[in-house]
């Protein structure tokens, strides 16, 4: 199994699937939910919908499996913490070694994003073109200002992203103290090899995610790289 982190839209963050997986909440998990979302907090897991307050939307088609997640303030919470449910049951049963990028997000007091960039991604990073750079600063924006509070959506000018093409390295950034995900200088990972994927000060639930979505359109960049 392996899965492919997309980027569409403003409103949309999608997991394109090589399966169908059912996921449910377990008990042990509720009370997670319930300091996170509220006790009332529902999951919907059917051929339609999936996720709390059935946020993501399924789509099947030939065997794979599309979830689409929409990306608003008032339910940036339910899509996130939905993705992290998903991406937990995924890493799981998947292949690592076959997905170009692996992602765990937390959700909590803090929002950190973590995972590994294999080294063919790494290797890619070089054919993202100037025009993809500004292409995945525009992504980042539009979702700051779609999911970010009234008061902060000025800063959405703040989403940035840097790549290293000698080094394989890639940084990208949003508002806030040194808000910031990808592969440090001190990680220790050199050219060819695989990486691991950090941040630093992801305080909030939009500035994960911006992130993500300046994650996801990068990867795209990446699977269309010639």
């Amino acid at each position: 199994m392996s899965y492919e982190l997309q980027f569409f839209s403003k409103r949309i963050a999608a997991f394109v699937l090589s399966t169908e997986q059912s996921v449910r909440i377990q008990p042990r998990e509720q009370e997670e939910v319930a300091a996170y979302l509220g006790a009332n907090a529902t999951w919907f897991n059917t051929a339609s919908l999936i996720g709390f307050g059935g946020c993501g939307a399924v789509k099947t088609t030939e065997g794979t499996v599309q979830v689409t997640f929409r990306v608003s303030y008032e339910s940036i919470k339910h899509t996130l913490l939905s993705i992290s449910f998903l991406l937990g049951q995924l890493n799981g049963y998947q292949d690592r070694r076959k997905n170009l990028l692996t992602i765990e997000n937390g959700c909590g007091q803090r929002h950190p994003l973590f995972g590994s960039v294999s080294a063919e991604f790494r290797q890619k990073l070089k054919y993202v073109s100037e025009e993809n750079q500004r292409t995945i600063v525009r992504n980042m924006r539009k979702v700051f200002v779609t999911a970010a509070p009234t008061t902060l959506r000025q800063y959405a000018p703040d989403c940035s992203v840097s790549i290293d093409a000698e080094k394989e390295r890639f940084l990208l950034r949003c508002f806030g103290d040194a808000c910031d995900m990808g592969i440090y200088p001190d990680s220790g990972a050199t050219p060819g090899t695989c990486a691991s994927l950090s941040c630093h000060n992801l305080d909030s639930a939009f500035q994960q995610a911006t992130l993500l979505a300046g994650l996801a359109s990068l990867a795209s960049c990446v699977r269309n790289a010639e």
